[in-house]
């Protein structure tokens, strides 16, 4: 069986041999090479040209005193009597619509010792290429060259054969495609005692106070914008964690709900940010639809970038969505009436002008039934331990108790 190498081998691999070396390979949690290599990498990604934030932002993710935060956090997690020890081989499945996001999945392992296959899309994307190339320049270098055995970075075709052989080699599957991908994975049966981590389909959403907006100052409103900006345009609203939906809580929320769009206008005119036709015939042809079907109450068409449908409730509220810088718009009293709304389905909240203990009352009163993080406006894509109910760090490594 053929693999398509892309770091740090390009060019045809033969699997067998792949999979020998990388189930030899592991090292101790955040080893001192491991830092040193994602720290040079770091620097590296810090360099990429500014029409690639998100590379910008995974290079300051890697940086030193991130990765110091999480070797502390690691070690809380063991005594003398738990020793944390790596799994063995993760086998990575990324999504093809978040370019980035195989890059924080594979480092966090790496550092906590796994040797790692990550398998890309064929789908090809100037930032993937961008990464790969840096990534393969670093791991060329000697000093890296165990961690360049203890990874490979691969493509292949839909080929059973090989997606069998590597489930039943690793010790860990970590499939980020969606429904359709993980139910796919799942019909490869993995060794009895490996595990597997799956990130499926996920619905994001903001929810905003509508008189602290009010209140607030035009600079902050403005940096309210970017920072959602930050949070939505980023691939296209693709994101698991992407807000395709903002709730404005409070009785002055139309008037919120207005000025904040306007301000998020300005900003995406400022930032030069486009979205091809289309996209945008696609985002206009649901706008319809929606309308057609009764589920929203007003349309606003405030650029070929920017869409809002303001909808009449959230009672029965369909997530489908497409993309491209459109946004369902709601009004509530209280943060409370989002309890009925919320399902498995619902994974971050970005959030301003809410009280701390209101959003702990609604963690509580959803008892699980849905949203795993919540998190201020600007950081719905930050990438953490904590995603989608799980503690990576935790998932990745193995407790082992010595008394």
């Amino acid at each position: 069986m053929i693999v398509e190498g892309v770091v740090p081998t390009r060019g045809p691999l033969e699997l067998e041999p792949l999979l020998a070396r990388l189930s030899t390979r592991r090292f101790t949690p955040f080893e001192p090479l491991l830092i040193e290599f994602v720290d040079a990498l770091s620097k590296a990604l810090m360099t990429a040209p500014r029409e690639y934030p998100e590379i910008i932002a995974l290079g300051y993710w890697a940086r030193r005193a991130s990765i110091s935060a999480y070797q502390r956090e690691l070690a809380a997690l063991g005594n003398e009597r738990v020793l944390l020890v790596p799994r063995g081989l993760a086998f990575h499945v990324p999504p093809a619509n978040v370019d980035t996001i195989f890059m924080y999945s594979w480092l966090l392992s790496l550092l906590v010792g796994n040797a790692n296959l990550i398998r890309l899309s064929s789908r090809e994307s100037p930032q993937v290429e961008l990464v790969c190339g840096k990534l393969a320049q670093l791991l060329a270098e000697p000093r890296f060259a165990a961690v360049a055995d203890a990874v490979a970075i691969v493509r292949y075709g839909h080929d059973d054969s090989i997606t069998a052989a590597l489930s039943g080699r690793c010790d860990l599957r970590m499939v980020w495609g969606g429904d359709n991908t993980v139910a796919a994975l799942r019909a490869f049966p993995l060794h009895p005692t490996a595990r597997e981590l799956s990130f499926g389909d996920k619905f994001s959403f903001s929810a905003i106070g509508a008189q602290p907006y009010l209140e607030a100052t035009p600079e902050l409103q403005r940096t309210l914008a970017e920072r959602f900006f930050n949070d939505a345009m980023w691939f296209d609203q693709a994101g698991c964690s992407s807000p395709r939906l903002v709730v404005f809580v409070g009785a002055d929320g139309p008037r919120a709900s207005r000025r904040f769009f306007e301000a998020f206008e300005q900003v995406i005119e400022a930032r030069q940010h486009r979205v091809d036709d289309g996209h945008a015939m696609a985002k206009l042809v649901f706008s319809f639809q929606a309308a057609l079907d009764g589920r929203i109450k007003e349309q606003h068409r405030l650029s070929s970038e920017l869409s809002t449908l303001v909808v009449t409730t959230l009672t029965d509220f369909n997530r489908d969505h497409p993309g491209a810088g459109l946004f369902f718009v709601a009004h509530l009293d209280t943060l409370d009436e989002l309890v009925p709304f919320v399902t498995k389905r619902d994974q971050t909240l970005g959030h301003f002008g809410i009280a701390r203990e209101e959003l702990a009352a609604l963690v509580q009163a959803l008892q699980g039934r849905g949203v795993d993080r919540l998190v201020p406006l600007g950081q719905a894509l930050t990438f953490n331990r904590y995603w989608d109910g799980y503690d990576l760090l935790q998932e990745l490594t193995r407790k082992v108790y010595l008394e």
